[in-house]
C-alpha cells in the first residue's frame, strides 16, 4: 500500500517517497481531507542522513602492521619499480594486514578532510595480482574487526578521494586498478568506486567542478553511459570510455590495468 490512514487523512507512505525517482528532500507530504474532499499539500521536515562513522588513525595503524609487502604488493612488483608500488600504496593510504587473512590488502577510504570512513579489506594471489574467490570471497571490513561498540554508520567515500585537486578525475571500478594506473599516468586523479552500481550523484558529488572520465569494466559500458548520462544532466562535465568495448580479445569483467598486466 503506498496510502496510509491517520484519523481523517490520507497520507503518501514515507517509504514510497524514499524509494521513488523523487527529490526526497524537497518531497511533500499530502493530505486529503475526506469529508470535504479539500487537498493541501503540507511541507515536511526530511530524515536526514545519520553521521558517517570514521576510523581513528591511531587504531588503523596498529593494524596496517605488515608495512606495504601484502601479496598484491609482491605481485605489482614483479611488473613495476618496487619503489613506485610503495609508493602509490602509500599514496592512497593503503598496504597490508593479516587481520583476516596473512598479507591480505586494506584499502582505505579517506574523504576530503582525511577522515578514514573505512578500509575495504582483500586477499589477492602472490601469483597472478587476482583476487582470491575460493573457497569464498575473501573481502571484509574494517569496522568488523576493530570497532568495539555498535553503531559503526558506513558511509562510503571514492576511493582515492582524499588526492582531489584540480586534474581531471578517471574513476575505474576496482581500488587495485586505481592504484596501477596511478603509478602509470600522473596527470590524472585516479579514484575508483568499488562497484560499478556505486556511480551515482551521492558518490560523485564532491567532483562536480572536475572533469571526470569513467573507465567502466568490458562489459558494463552500457550501464555506465546511462548513469553518466544521467549525471551530465545534473551538471557533471563527465564522459565515459568505451576503449575495452572494442578489445575483442577481451572478456567481459576485464579492466583497464589489465592492458597492463598481461
Amino acid at each position: 500500500m503506498v496510502l496510509e490512514t491517520e484519523g481523517r487523512e490520507v497520507w503518501i507512505k514515507e517509504y514510497f517517497l524514499k524509494n521513488s525517482d523523487l527529490d526526497y528532500s524537497a518531497a511533500q507530504s499530502k493530505a486529503v481531507n475526506k469529508e470535504g474532499g479539500f487537498v493541501s499539500l503540507t511541507d515536511f521536515e526530511p530524515i536526514p542522513d545519520p553521521e558517517p562513522s570514521f576510523h581513528q588513525r591511531e587504531e588503523v595503524d596498529e593494524v596496517l602492521n605488515a608495512g606495504t609487502d601484502c601479496n598484491l604488493a609482491k605481485y605489482l612488483k614483479t611488473k613495476f619499480d618496487s619503489e613506485l608500488v610503495d609508493r602509490a600504496l602509500k599514496r592512497y593510504g593503503s598496504g597490508a594486514t593479516n587481520l583476516f587473512w596473512e598479507n591480505s590488502t586494506c584499502f582505505l577510504q579517506m574523504d576530503r578532510g582525511q577522515n578514514i570512513r573505512a578500509g575495504k579489506v582483500m586477499l589477492y594471489s602472490e601469483n597472478n595480482g587476482r583476487r582470491v574467490k575460493e573457497p569464498y570471497p575473501h573481502i571484509n571490513w574494517l569496522h568488523n574487526k576493530i570497532v568495539k561498540e555498535d553503531g559503526f554508520n558506513l558511509s562510503q567515500c571514492l576511493f582515492g578521494l582524499h588526492l582531489l585537486d584540480s586534474k581531471p578525475v578517471a574513476i575505474v571500478e576496482s581500488e587495485k586498478t586505481a592504484i596501477v594506473m596511478s603509478i602509470l599516468s600522473d596527470n590524472t586523479t585516479w579514484m575508483a568506486c568499488g562497484s560499478k552500481t556505486a556511480i551515482n550523484e551521492k558518490m560523485l558529488e564532491p567532483l562536480k567542478s572536475n572533469k571526470i572520465v569513467l573507465f567502466p569494466d568490458k562489459g558494463s559500458a552500457g550501464e555506465w553511459q546511462q548513469r553518466g548520462e544521467g549525471l551530465s544532466s545534473k551538471g557533471f562535465n563527465i564522459q565515459v570510455s568505451r576503449f575495452l568495448e572494442n578489445k575483442v580479445e577481451f572478456e567481459d569483467g576485464k579492466d583497464i590495468a589489465d592492458l597492463y598486466l598481461m
